[in-house]
């Protein structure tokens, strides 16, 4: 048994505790949040049990097409012209103008000289033939209205009616008919220019779109869901030999000019065929006039003549100044109300600050039945200059050559956002136009120049 003191110290002896190690909550570290669609770089402890590294896409798998290009609606015109130059061995650079030049020669230019053929014709056979009918038919359609008691008004009228009639009949007499001449040659050019520029259009936009592709893609990707496409490995490797080929200052011939020459080339090579066709128009129209023999100095009688028959008709002085009307600019016509101011405030002696007379009578009214002035030598000769200026360029031709002026300067926009390609189609074909309007120019003055010389030796 024991003793007392041991069963005392056992019983209220504690229970040994081992130490523990201290609890404390787990650190939470947060991780930067990541934006980006490639997944973050690993961390050291999961790159060793992990997959291997996802590097992200190069520029030519992120810009690789899903599919085929479709086909476009001028993809045989235009891998028809892609292949003209290789199989020639020429560069794209020299096949633009090339082919331009072939195109205009085959096409615009025969119906050019065809149309200078009509029109010669028709100046010299079918317009004094016009002339002599006119001098009957005048007197034929007087006495016509005499009988039936028409007046001066429907005799224009019914005159102006059978002389357009008798106009159209001479002229398909002689096969030289206006209409047609005016119209065929650009109701061909324009077709033809415009199909031309969508087919080098398409083939740059089908250039670009094929730059991702290689020969391998044509058999690994799926056909268009439009088509099925043409797409060859001869095709594509014309199509990159056009956007790999470069002009000059251009990178590019499927990219815009950057320095913008090509466009205002274009615009100026416009500009200048609109005021080469404008001086030939005035020069033909010209020798007409001098082949009639209507020189200035007949202009000026006609003009007396239709003055003095105004002004003995209209009692007022607006009437002879509407008889004018939009026929004299505003500086003319400012110098004319002068002098006529002059005119009616008598000799200089009375004018300026007279002494007022002491008469008390009223001045003597006007006659109503006096004629109006006659019309000045100044006023003659503007209106004679008024009137031959009309009959070299007509009102409509001037309004129709600023239009085209307005359309050059236009155009010059338009062609900064073509392709080169485009851009040296139109640039070669505006200086064809140039070159060929200046041509049919030097032709028409050395033969104007002989005739001139043929008549002065008659006449001698």
């Amino acid at each position: 048994m024991l003793p007392r003191s041991s069963l005392a110290s056992s019983a209220f002896r504690r229970p040994v505790v081992l130490p523990l190690p201290l609890l404390r909550p787990p650190t939470l570290v947060p991780q930067a949040r990541s934006f980006s669609l490639w997944p973050s770089a690993p961390t050291p402890e999961a790159s060793s049990s992990a997959s291997p590294t996802l590097t992200p896409p190069s520029l030519t798998e992120l810009t690789a097409p899903l599919h085929l290009p479709s086909p476009t609606f001028f993809d045989s015109a235009s891998t028809i012209l892609l292949s003209l130059p290789p199989s020639l061995g020429l560069s794209y650079v020299a096949f633009i103008p090339l082919v331009t030049l072939l195109i205009r020669g085959g096409s615009t230019l025969p119906l050019t000289l065809w149309q200078r053929k009509r029109t010669r014709r028709y100046q010299e056979k079918v317009l004094p033939e016009i002339r002599k009918r006119q001098e009957i038919l005048a007197l034929e359609v007087r006495d016509s209205c005499r009988r039936a008691g028409k007046s001066f008004e429907e005799y224009k009228k019914e005159y102006a009616k059978r002389a357009k009639k008798e106009a159209s009949i001479i002229a398909r007499r002689y096969s030289a008919s206006p209409m047609p001449t005016l119209l065929l040659p650009p109701l061909l050019h324009i077709p033809v220019f415009i199909a031309t520029t969508l087919i080098l259009r398409d083939a740059c936009q089908r250039a670009l779109a094929a730059l991702p592709l290689t020969s391998t893609s044509l058999t690994t990707l799926p056909p268009s869901p439009d088509g099925a496409s043409t797409l060859t490995p001869e095709v594509l490797g014309h199509l990159h030999d056009l956007a790999a080929t470069a002009f000059q200052w251009c990178p590019s011939l499927v990219l815009p000019d950057p320095t913008m020459a090509l466009p205002l080339a274009v615009g100026l090579a416009a500009l200048a065929n609109v005021e080469v066709s404008a001086k030939t128009r005035r020069a033909n129209a010209a020798a007409a006039l001098a082949e009639r023999g209507d020189g200035v100095g007949q202009g000026v009688d006609r003009a007396a003549r239709v003055g003095m028959r105004v002004g003995a008709v209209g009692a007022k002085a607006g009437e002879r100044e509407r008889a004018f009307s939009g026929s004299l600019t505003a500086a003319e016509k400012g110098r004319i109300r002068a002098r006529r101011s002059r005119d009616q405030a008598g000799p200089p002696s009375s004018r300026g600050y007279a002494t007022p007379s002491l008469s008390t009578a009223a001045p003597a009214p006007a006659s109503p039945s006096a004629p109006a002035p006659a019309p000045t030598k100044e006023e003659l000769e503007l209106q004679a200059h008024y009137e031959r200026e009309q009959q070299l360029e007509p009102r409509a031709a001037r309004i129709m050559t600023n239009a085209l002026r307005f359309s050059a300067v236009l155009f010059i926009p338009v062609a900064a956002m073509a392709p080169s390609a485009v851009c040296l189609y139109w640039l070669t074909s505006n200086l064809f136009t140039l070159v060929q309007s200046s041509v049919f120019a030097y032709i028409d003055r050395k033969r104007e120049k002989a005739r001139r010389l043929e008549q002065l030796i008659r006449s001698g």
